[in-house]
């Protein structure tokens, strides 16, 4: 090759690398954007996770459970008294 064949060859490489290098930066641009719409919807999830939490503890509802022996003892006293004193 002569020095205008290699100076022909070495534009070529050089616009053949930078356009590789515009279609890598686009696509790195692509990525961190959708990185970032990800990032929102994992902060958005998190936060609808929390609330169910909370939701959750204050629906909760303590069950009692009969306690065993003789029936006299484990009835509801009544609230009021049908018999007169």
């Amino acid at each position: 090759m002569d020095g205008r064949d290699e100076r022909y060859w070495l534009k070529g490489t050089i616009t053949m690398l930078e356009a590789r290098v515009e279609g890598l930066q686009y696509e790195l641009h692509t990525r961190e954007i959708r990185l970032k719409e990800q990032e929102q919807r994992i902060a958005e999830l998190e936060q609808q996770v929390e609330e169910l939490k909370k939701q959750a503890v204050v629906g909760k509802k303590r069950v009692t459970r009969k306690k065993e022996g003789h029936y006299w003892l484990c009835r509801k006293v009544p609230a009021k008294s049908r018999r007169s004193a």
